[in-house]
């Protein structure tokens, strides 16, 4: 279960932020100050909480106390500040219908008193989530995203909820799906150089994520998108759970699954570096390594992961790249880069990813082998919203209560 706490301010009532597991608050109080504090921080699930005196601190930390403390905290207001936007749900301002997923229709807002912002907003019908017990998925991808703060994962503004629908305010990635850069009418897969590029992040993502010990379990082109500067980010956060044990749900797509997920045997973390080894063989070949090109029957991709028939093609792999490859579908998830003591760092420095600048990468000098084309910070030309069914059962009431906390 994720343990998070919520943080306001009283001079800010427009300040919301969420703090999980791992994080800290009330530094400023190991300062020798009398002025009060301005942040209220509430329990939203049960939590432990550790505390450290003013004098134990001293005797572990070296330096100026005051120093180390006033740094420490405005970089962390900083962060949040740059993560968390409030803006009144009446002021966001409808311009396009992006697309739709299982349970949610997402439309390009505007900020009706600020023309320059410009978000992602996602819908969340309330009856569809209830109907298909899906309450607790959708509680987690909020507390999940929310809780994330990194460049190659996709921004949680901020959300919102009425009597029908749940919202959620995600940043907008121009550029669409990764899919549809893998997969043009002209060709399928990318160079070896623009697959390494994308395979970066979404390694640095699933590692942040790792390290974290969340569990992805749904990695896939569809759930990559491409921001302005041609980098992917990774969306998507259904069937993301907070787990250091083995969990036994069967979920995810199936060219993606790895072979324990199939066998029904328990799973644990390694099945994202499992799924990322997939998605970088299909970077480079065009199609998925277990897939059936005959009749894509979902009963044949199963027989051949879990037979782990691996063959690659005679063109864009290399020695670093099949072998990174065969390392990461390997059929025992501890063996997987990633899962040992080194923890993510062992993916980022396998030899495929030899002189590839992360530094570089993280500030986004690199140069994109894709830019998307856009006419405007509003341009939605790469997303087809055929189909897209916005319309709400308005005689639906829940009464219950399992929303509380969006």
């Amino acid at each position: 279960m994720l343990r998070q706490v919520e943080v306001t301010k009283r001079n800010s009532p427009a300040f919301k932020a969420s703090m999980s597991e791992g994080s800290f608050f009330g530094e400023l109080a190991l300062l020798d100050r009398t002025d009060k504090r301005t942040a209220t921080v509430t329990a939203a699930t049960d939590v432990v909480c550790y505390f450290l005196t003013r004098s134990a601190f001293a005797q572990v930390v070296t330096g100026d106390v005051a120093d180390i403390v006033k740094s420490t905290s405005a970089q962390r207001a900083k962060k949040m500040d740059g993560v968390h936007v409030k803006i009144p749900f009446g002021e966001l301002k409808t311009l396009a219908v992006l697309g739709a997923g299982t349970f949610g229709r997402v439309s390009l807002v505007q900020n009706s008193k600020d023309t320059g912002q410009v978000f992602a907003l996602k819908a969340l019908h309330k009856s569809e989530i209830v109907q298909h017990k899906q309450e607790s998925n959708v509680m987690n991808e909020k507390n999940i995203m929310i809780m994330c703060h990194h460049p190659f994962i996709l921004r949680l503004f901020d959300t919102y909820k009425d009597s029908h629908k749940l919202y959620m305010l995600l940043e907008f990635c121009p550029g669409g799906e990764l899919f549809t850069v893998l997969h043009t009418p002209h060709k399928d897969g990318v160079s070896a150089a623009a697959a390494k590029f994308y395979c970066a992040g979404v390694a640095m993502a699933l590692g942040y994520l790792s390290d974290r010990d969340i569990m992805y379990r749904d990695l896939k082109p569809e759930n990559m998108l491409v921001d302005i500067k041609g980098y992917p980010k990774v969306i998507d956060f259904g069937f993301a759970k907070v787990s250091k044990a083995k969990t036994y749900t069967l979920c995810g797509t199936p060219e993606y699954m790895a072979p324990e997920i199939i066998l029904g045997r328990g799973y644990d973390k390694g099945v994202d570096w499992w799924a990322f080894g997939v998605l970088l063989y299909e970077c480079l070949a065009g199609y998925s390594p277990f897939c059936d090109p005959v009749a894509m029957n979902q009963q044949v991709i199963c027989q051949n992961i879990v037979a782990g028939r691996l063959k690659f093609p005679r063109s864009n792999f290399d020695s670093s790249s099949k072998d990174f490859i065969r390392s990461l579908l390997s059929m025992q998830s501890a063996a997987r880069p990633g899962m040992g003591p080194l923890g993510s760092a062992q993916v980022l420095e396998d030899k495929y990813f030899d002189k590839f600048d992360f530094s570089a990468y993280t500030r986004r000098e690199l140069p994109a082998p894709w830019l998307p084309p856009v006419k405007s910070a509003t341009d939605t030309s790469h997303f087809d919203p055929a189909d897209v069914d916005n319309s709400v059962d308005n005689s639906y009431r829940d009464k219950s209560d399992w929303d509380r906390d969006f």
